[in-house]
């Protein structure tokens, strides 16, 4: 008796006259074997093996059509949603000097910004008080002009002492010690960063280890949960090999926790060697200006037999006011202000990109090193997506992604950087970093659909659906072998692919398949005495 055809399997409509003609059963009041003995003399099929042969009328009474497969490089894609993101060396915080107040933020949140542009405005009471100073030392050099002039015209040779190029001297020995002791610093802060940095790579290493410990753990949990179903272990043997993958999980829980304090810590370290290594190029200028006044001292010291006492201190006195200005000019800078100017400090931004954030407002006061606002750059903001665990099989290192842009008309495609080896407890989904080419002009916390085609030609074949008949639990369909000869063939269907196709494995790519009468020919090779 002919077994029924799968509902999801398209039917095969015959004329009663055509049924009659190639032996298939009809509905009637008689058993099947009578009707069909007075419909046909001689069966216009025979069945040799699982290859079945039918005569011509019959071919052409079923309406059989055939198609050769043609390779496909995809059967359809993933689908996942995520958010455009910074990636760590995107982002250039823009900080504070000194304690200062907060004036003007020219450049508001998401506008671009050029290198070198003004992004911030402050005013400083420090700042205040160097300009000040700044402008005292000035007017101290103007009077000391003046005093060696009128010295000059009264002067008469006079012998001097020493002692004036004896303290330059020192003050030069002082001078190139303090900046011997800051190469020393600089010289342990690189230190100090370097530690941090193996810290992180020990970390990633930790972190890979305990990663695979938790797949070792999770592979016996599994099993234990079989040998706990067949009563081979104890409840007590599984909730031990439970709490493994628990501790395993802890424990990349607590690396990860770890790693991102050795980051915040790094970073710190890394903000304290640039400020060491702009205070030995303060020292530098120092020494530079010490060793000036020491050739100048020595001019004095060499011209003291025609100059009198009055000339050398007028002089000594232009010295050292020049110096006090020279200082003052060093101090104004350090602040982040231009000598001679007023007490306003002006942030360029160091980078091109976008403000991202402003982590202050107008009017607020603000301490040293505090953060104003942050800039990205809009050429390293990549997109994190959240993928499931059971698609992951599809997902590797270099993997493209189409990546639709939400509200908006334009694809991007990208490639896969890395795929997150925990998944998210609150969605059940694993994130994947995607990086983007250059000039994407994607926003930080854009919405976006990212779609990643399967390979299919590692997986099956592709056929139409219509080639497909499920009977009895079983899959099959129909290879051509010659014109009038076919073979039936069971196959397993992996999935379905794109509408109206399906991925199945048990032939190959060069087969001629039946995509219309399959149903017809197996009905007619049951009646043959096919056996599923």
């Amino acid at each position: 008796m002919t077994q029924p055809i799968s509902r999801f399997h398209r039917q095969i409509m015959l004329p009663a006259a055509a049924i009659v003609a190639i032996g298939l059963p009809i509905s009637c009041s008689k058993p099947p074997s009578q009707s069909f003995s007075k419909a046909v003399e001689s069966s216009p099929y025979s069945l040799r093996g699982n290859e079945l042969t039918i005569s011509d009328k019959a071919s052409k009474l079923i309406s059989i059509e055939t198609s050769t497969l043609t390779a496909q490089s995809t059967i359809g894609f993933i689908t996942a949603y995520g958010v455009a993101t910074t990636f760590n060396d995107a982002k250039s915080v823009v900080n504070s000097r000194v304690r200062a107040k907060i004036t003007s933020l020219p450049v508001p949140v998401g506008r671009l910004v050029t290198s070198g542009q003004i992004v911030a405005m402050l005013e400083s009471e420090d700042l205040h008080n160097a300009q000040t100073a700044f402008r005292v030392a000035v007017e101290h050099v103007k009077l000391a002009e003046t005093q060696l002039r009128r010295h000059q015209q009264l002067a008469k040779l006079n012998s001097t002492t020493a002692q004036p190029l004896d303290a330059v001297n020192a003050d030069m020995e002082t001078a190139e010690a303090q900046l011997a002791q800051g190469k020393i610093d600089v010289s342990l802060a690189d230190a100090k960063v370097a530690d941090f940095d193996a810290l992180l790579v020990q970390s990633d290493i930790d972190r890979t280890v305990a990663t695979r410990k938790l797949k070792v753990a999770e592979a016996a949990e599994s099993q234990a949960a079989v040998l706990f179903a067949d009563q081979l272990i104890s409840r007590l043997e599984r909730e031990k090999i439970r709490a493994q993958v628990s501790d395993a999980e802890d424990a990349i829980r607590l690396i990860t926790t770890s790693r991102n304090a050795t980051l915040a810590k790094r970073e710190t370290a890394r903000l304290e060697r640039d400020a060491v290594i702009e205070k030995v190029a303060v020292l530098k200028r120092a020494v530079d200006r010490t060793s000036k006044a020491v050739r100048r001292a020595k001019g004095v010291y060499s011209a003291a037999t025609s100059m009198n006492k009055d000339v050398i201190e007028a002089q000594s006195a232009l010295e050292e006011a020049r110096i006090e200005v020279d200082s003052a000019a060093d101090d104004i800078q350090l602040l982040g202000g231009k000598a001679g100017d007023n007490h306003t400090i002006f942030i360029a931004a160091p980078i091109s990109g976008i403000v991202s954030e402003q982590h202050t407002t107008v009017g607020h006061t603000v301490d040293m090193n505090t953060p104003i606002l942050t800039i990205v750059d809009r050429n390293k903001v990549g997109i994190t997506v959240n993928i499931r665990p059971t698609d992951l099989a599809n997902v590797h290192p270099g993997s493209q992604m189409q990546i639709s842009v939400s509200k908006a008309s334009r694809t991007i495609n990208g490639s896969v950087m890395t795929i997150g080896t925990i998944v998210d407890e609150a969605t059940g989904l694993v994130p994947v970093r995607v990086q983007l080419p250059a000039g994407s002009d994607i926003r930080q916390g854009t919405l976006v659909t990212a779609k990643i085609p399967i390979d299919a030609k590692s997986i099956g074949v592709v056929v139409p659906a219509s080639a497909v008949i499920t009977s009895a639990g079983k899959s099959y369909l129909f290879t051509k072998q010659s014109s009038d000869t076919y073979k039936i063939r069971e196959i397993s269907v992996v999935q379905n692919a794109t509408t109206g196709q399906v991925l199945i494995t048990g032939i190959g790519k060069s087969d001629i398949v039946v995509v219309q009468g399959a149903n017809a020919l197996l009905t007619a090779a049951e009646e043959a005495g096919f056996k599923k």
